[in-house]
């Protein structure tokens, strides 16, 4: 006898642990806007009959929280896509929602089924097959080859809030371009960039705005303008409107010391031309030339390539003398003293 007393007393402890989790999650989901609160009587889903809302009979719709109550059949004989939604919808079943062969829900992202203990989900025809299906934001979240789904249990869509197809790092001219690509959104407010040096410790580097709800191809790129030299490490960490955040994949750049720039020499040539011969390992550079006075008497924008370079100034336009001549590129500058003589 005690031992069938201890279990009667699990049993019951079950049922008053399920009975907490379903209350927890049916407060969690009425925490958010819906437009109301609808209650079914044994009807067809697509009847204005079935549901009673604030003692108004009406189809669901957006944002709509729906209970069916213990005993209540709701038969799906048509076609319902909610898909077009801007906000979700939540079902509550403790009787029993069930389809005709072919018939399906199409339901918005970040919607809920929640089954309670002895509610049922199931096919009303014999026979089972894809074509019957119950889905959330694309997901599948029941089709009737699934057979009968019992309580308690909850169907949701589990798909990432965005599905991203790239993401790269490639050092420029004007620091690491980080670009990647999404072939969907949802619910997608924004990207932070974070850097680290040792792959492990992140901090946030920069903010692009997302595109929400998307189901079209998307590009984004964010400049990192001072990367430190050596091995750097990337994150793209992705943040839904209600804070909710998604991690990817990090990457990995060595990142050259970009900023190398120096004067090799200068001199004149057998027609009096000032050549100057100099490293740079940018693309630009600026060169400029100022008298003794501080004027500016010289300066032009060159390509360049990786290693020596040589520019040719025609210094029979300068006058004997002393000048400062200065090289900048995109990541700083330095100056030399030179003397042009005729």
């Amino acid at each position: 006898m005690p031992a069938k007393n201890g279990h009667d007393f699990d049993k019951k402890a079950s049922r008053i642990f399920l009975g907490l989790v379903f209350l927890w999650i049916l407060f969690l989901a009425n925490k958010s806007s819906h437009a109301s609160q609808g209650i079914a009587v044994t009807g067809f889903w697509g009847s204005s009959l079935t549901w009673t809302f604030n003692g108004v009979s009406r189809l669901p719709t957006c944002g709509d929280t729906l209970t069916i109550p213990i005993g209540v059949i709701v038969t799906v004989n048509s076609q319902h896509d909610y898909t077009f939604c801007g906000q979700n919808m939540f079902v509550s079943i403790s009787g029993t929602l069930q389809f005709i062969n072919g018939y399906k829900i199409d339901m918005p992202c970040g919607s809920s089924v929640v089954l309670d203990s002895g509610g049922v989900l199931k096919k009303a025809t014999p026979g089972g097959g894809n074509s019957t299906f119950l889905k959330i934001c694309g997901c599948t979240s029941w089709t009737a080859a699934d057979g009968n789904v019992n309580g308690p249990q909850v169907l949701n869509c589990s798909l990432l809030p965005i599905e991203l197809l790239t993401f790269t790092a490639d050092e420029s001219e004007g620091g690491v371009v980080l670009k990647w690509s999404t072939a969907s959104e949802t619910n997608n407010q924004y990207f932070t960039c974070e850097r680290s040096s040792n792959g492990i410790e992140f901090s946030v580097i920069g903010k692009v705005i997302g595109a929400g709800y998307s189901t079209v191809l998307n590009e984004y790129s964010f400049t990192d303008s001072a990367p430190p030299e050596g091995r750097a490490y990337y994150r793209l960490v992705q943040t839904d409107y209600d804070g909710a955040r998604t991690y990817f994949e990090i990457i990995a750049i060595n990142i050259k010391k970009n900023n190398e720039l120096s004067l090799v020499k200068t001199y004149f040539d057998d027609s009096g031309q000032l050549n100057i011969e100099y490293k740079n390992n940018l693309k630009n550079i600026l060169i400029k030339l100022y008298n003794v006075t501080g004027k500016e008497v010289f300066t032009q924008g060159f390509r360049s390539i990786e290693g020596v370079n040589k520019i040719i100034i025609k210094a029979k336009n300068l006058t004997q003398g002393g000048y400062v001549l200065v090289l900048i590129n995109s990541k700083g500058n330095i100056q030399y003293k030179i003397f042009i003589s005729q």
